[in-house]
Order: structure tokens, then sequence, then C-alpha cells
């Protein structure tokens, strides 16, 4: 049951972050917004940044998810 219970808010989360990433790097790179490498980097080439928009927003709307579902499955118990 529980189990079951995860797939919607996984798919969703999966989607979204897909799409929200691609959509943040399309503004980051339509901006100029790169993080451009020097010294410390880690990376060689300019990179976009901003990502972690994208993820702070799928972690809101999965949890979201979570809890409407646990409301709701409590909702089915109590009538």
């Amino acid at each position: 049951m529980i189990v079951s219970a995860l797939w919607l808010p996984f798919v969703v989360s999966f989607t979204l972050a897909a799409l929200l990433t691609l959509g943040v790097r399309g503004v980051a790179l339509r901006h100029s917004m790169l993080d451009v490498p020097n010294a410390r980097s880690s990376h060689t080439v300019p990179t976009p940044r901003g990502g972690g928009v994208a993820i702070v927003m799928v972690l809101v709307v999965g949890l979201g998810l979570l809890a409407a579902e646990h409301i709701s499955h409590r909702m089915r118990l109590r009538y």
C-alpha cells in the first residue's frame, strides 16, 4: 500500500526536475548567468548557474504531493 502511494510523487518529481532544470539552464544561458571556471573550479568550461532553484521547486511540489496523499489516506480511514 505505501509503495504504491509513492509512485505518483516520484514520477511527477522526476518529470518536473528534468523539465525545470532544462528551463533554468535555458534562462541561464540566455542571460549569460554562467559560472566561469577559475583555479579552484572543478569544471573547465563555463557552466550555467541556478540549477538549485529547479531542485528546490521540485522538492516543494514532491513534499506537497506526499502530504496530499497522506491527508487523503487519513480521510479515507476516518469515514
